[in-house]
């Protein structure tokens, strides 16, 4: 499921931050991945340790018409090995650091000490997964992290409450 968003720090089901990036050329990309910014301005699926950009929530082609998905999908989307140049499909992408997601831990919540707790941060594994091993405790970590945890997603016990907090527009 990776990063589904659920409401906004600012109150409201989004913070409304929505912009299209070119994606990156033969990427491939699922509706609430993270990305973020490679040389040139294409999106690439995030990393650990990367600050982000945002979650993916469409695509469009260079028209700004939605984007076929990757045959036998309804939520990816396979850039063309030419895209930065030729085909110029964008990804639509949640930008805002004050939206929240409920994400999927790489492993069962609550594992490590405070990772279903408020007032934790955290780390990606890859553009899909909250690094449930990273949580630590964000007034007492020196260490940067891409996530701010806000505890067990209610309405699903699985999955924790998480806003981007190493973004590339807040620069944590």
């Amino acid at each position: 499921m990776a990063f589904r968003p659920i409401g906004s720090l600012l109150g409201g089901a989004n913070s409304g931050a929505v912009r299209s990036y070119i994606g990156d050329n033969s990427g491939v990309f699922q509706r609430h991945d993270a990305v973020t910014l490679e040389a040139g301005s294409f999106v690439v699926l995030g990393t650990t340790g990367v600050r982000l950009l945002g979650v993916v929530l469409g695509a469009v082609d260079a028209a700004g018409h939605p984007a076929s998905h990757t045959s036998g999908s309804t939520t990816t989307w396979t850039m063309t090995s030419d895209n930065e140049t030729v085909a110029a499909r964008r990804l639509l992408v949640q930008i805002s650091p004050f939206q929240l997601y409920s994400g999927d831990p790489d492993a069962t919540i609550g594992t490590t000490t405070g990772s279903n707790q408020s007032g934790y941060v955290s780390d990606i594994v890859d553009e899909d997964e909250i690094d449930e091993s990273t949580a630590a405790l964000a007034s007492t970590t020196t260490n940067s992290a891409q996530l701010h945890l806000w505890g067990v997603d209610p309405n699903d016990s699985g999955n924790a409450i998480c806003n981007i907090f190493e973004s590339l527009f807040r620069g944590n």
